[in-house]
């Protein structure tokens, strides 16, 4: 059985040998598009003037500060789980 998110094939017999798959390149290349899309909003937030009056504006704006970083967080792991499969 070929398992073609991570290049493993599990053919009986064969034992688990990595091969290599088409779709490897093309899954760093968007994970690398994910990433490059996740730091735009990053610095969209970042450069965006705020007018931060209200504990609420505080929390909405911390709320969307961590979202973007988690977002690139979990994208940096993911290309890091591909590179070690790759």
């Amino acid at each position: 059985m070929l398992l073609p998110w991570i290049g493993i094939d599990t053919e009986p017999g064969d034992g688990m040998m990595a091969t290599e798959t088409p779709n490897e390149g093309v899954q760093a290349e968007e994970i690398q598009t994910q990433i490059n899309q996740a730091l735009e909003e990053l610095d969209q937030i970042r450069n965006q003037r705020q007018s931060i009056t209200t504990p609420a504006d505080l929390q909405a704006a911390e709320r969307a500060i961590i979202k973007a970083t988690d977002k690139i967080a979990a994208l940096m792991t993911d290309q890091k789980i591909q590179e070690a499969v790759d």
